[in-house]
């Protein structure tokens, strides 16, 4: 016959392996949401990047290198002028987070023209927009690429 001594010491390791137990999943857990926590960082940062890269080309094509209808008053959609363009390439505008590693043009017709170039080539990202090219021999249809780097990377 047992006494209840000995059933009390049963229930206490069987009380504490399962406490021990759920210890251990808990830490696990933990673990886990911390390297869950620091791969969101590493890609809240990347796609930052990104977004600021398209963010720039978006605007570039939309402003900086669009061209203005006297008639209508306001800026055409995805025309850019061949000339502010060109003028452009010299200027190499750089922030803090990124750089203009190369500006490049590519017409229908398979010809290639690189606007702008730098030697940078680390981390980074293309952005290509479809654009019409309004120059002094006229219209054409062109993929502009922005190849944006990043800086300190």
């Amino acid at each position: 016959m047992r006494t209840i001594n000995e059933l009390g010491l049963l229930f206490s390791f069987d009380l504490l392996l399962a406490f021990f137990i759920m210890c251990a999943m808990l830490y696990f857990m933990l673990l886990n949401f911390n390297l869950i926590a620091a791969q969101d960082a590493d890609a809240l940062g990347e796609f930052s990047f990104y977004q600021n890269a398209f963010s720039f080309a978006d605007s570039s094509v939309k402003d900086s290198f669009a061209v203005y209808d006297m008639e209508r008053r306001r800026v055409l959609d995805n025309v850019i002028d061949y000339g502010l363009l060109k003028k452009s390439g010299s200027q190499k505008p750089e922030n803090e987070k990124f750089l203009i590693g190369k500006i490049a043009l590519e017409y229908v017709d398979g010809k290639k023209e690189v606007i702008s170039e730098s030697g940078n080539k680390n981390n980074c990202s293309a952005v290509e927009r479809l654009v019409h090219i309004r120059n002094d021999s006229g219209d054409g249809k062109a993929k502009i690429l922005f190849l944006m780097c990043g800086v300190g990377k």
